[in-house]
Order: C-alpha cells, then structure tokens, then sequence
C-alpha cells in the first residue's frame, strides 16, 4: 500500500508526529487521521488506523503542531510577561522544545511515573511539587494531568502562582465539580487554543484548553 496521495507523504508526516525535534502542521495531521481511518488496520508495520487506537499504541496524548504551538506561545508570552513558565506533567517534553524555539522561556518537568515513550527532550525528573518549590513560577502549563490528581488546584494553592494553563481531554477528571464553582479563581475556556489542539479522541472541541486566573 502506497503512503503517499497526491503531494503528501504519509511516511513523512507520521515521523513529524512521533519525532520530537519535528513538528507537523494542523492540516498534515487532519490528513493523516483521515488516511489511517479510511485504509484500516497496519497502514504501516507498527501503526494502527484508527486514529484514537494509533495515539493509544504510541503513547499520544497529546499533538502538537505549528499552529497550535504558535498561538500558545504567544499566550504564554502575555501571562508570563517575560518570566519563565514552568511545564508540569510534560512528557516527552515536545510542547516546552518547541514552545523554546517560538521564543517562549519555559522549563518541562516530569516525575516519569507514567510509562512514555524512551525518549525525551530536556525533561528534568521532578514531581510538580519540587517544580513548583524549584522555580517558583508565575504561569504553570499542564497537558493530560493523571485523572483525579487535581494537579491545576494544588497548583494554583502555590505561592506566586498567577496563571494555569490546562489541556485537558475530559475537564472532570483534572477538576472537581467544587473547583468550577470557586469565586477565587477566573476559569476561562479559551476558544481558540482549543480550536487547535488535537488529541487522540478528536480534532476539535474535546481536547479543550483552560486559561486558570488567581484572583487576590
């Protein structure tokens, strides 16, 4: 079976996805979806063809693309005001790399208790609370926090903490009910950083992006 259709190289595009220090576009992506949920099962040696089962196998929770990247640097660039953000519960590390090279400063961290792909790029071994105590951030970014942790309201309990970014796949297992109801902080689903980011479920609207202000 042929990978390629037309100008596009699905053998290339999937390596964009999977390798760190490579970064496809929103369209490559929403066409390799496509590709792999129209031909089936073993569309290459190791990939599965639904798109939610292929991000299962390889570990996906989360990918980024030019667009997505872009926009988010830029947002943390407005909350951060110049300091350096703090990434928690990172992976692989691929958001903070390439969120380095948009010109973001941001540090991943990870305590590695999920089993991940080998690799990663620039993830220093921490749990969120020695990242917090470390480097004792303004603005903290999580994607895909372990289900029922409530990492984004231990977060935003730290000292200095002003802004919470949250991707998140399904908001009621990262929050509580009471934490949506709190008067203390400004939770704000911001359109269109959801707009872009994709997980493994869908590409659009699921994998939804929170904007989490401390009030004072």
């Amino acid at each position: 079976m042929s990978t390629e259709s037309g100008t596009l190289d699905f053998a290339e595009i999937e390596r964009k996805i999977l390798e760190l220090d490579k970064l496809p576009t929103s369209s490559e992506v929403m066409a390799f979806q496509k590709f792999l949920n129209e031909n089936g099962f073993f569309v290459f040696k190791k990939s599965w063809g639904n798109w939610a089962r292929y991000c299962l196998l390889k570990q996906l929770c989360l990918i980024p693309t030019a667009e997505y990247i872009n926009a988010l640097s830029k947002k943390l660039n407005e909350l951060s005001s110049g300091t350096r953000a703090l990434e928690v519960c990172a992976g692989d590390g691929k958001q903070s790399y390439w969120l380095r090279k948009s010109g973001t400063d941001i540090v991943a961290t990870d305590d590695y208790s999920r089993r991940m792909r080998k690799e990663s790029i620039d993830v220093e071994k921490l749990s969120f609370t020695d990242a917090l105590r470390k480097y004792n951030p303004r603005v903290v970014v999580a994607s895909w926090t372990p289900p029922n942790s409530r990492v984004p309201e231990q977060v935003l309990r730290y000292p200095g903490v002003t802004h919470y970014v949250g991707i998140e796949g399904d908001p009621e297992e990262s929050y509580s009910l009471e934490f949506f109801e709190r008067k203390d902080f400004n939770i704000q689903l911001d359109e269109g950083l959801t707009h872009l980011a994709i997980g493994p479920y869908d590409f659009s609207n699921k994998t939804k992006v929170y904007i989490i202000t401390q009030k004072f």
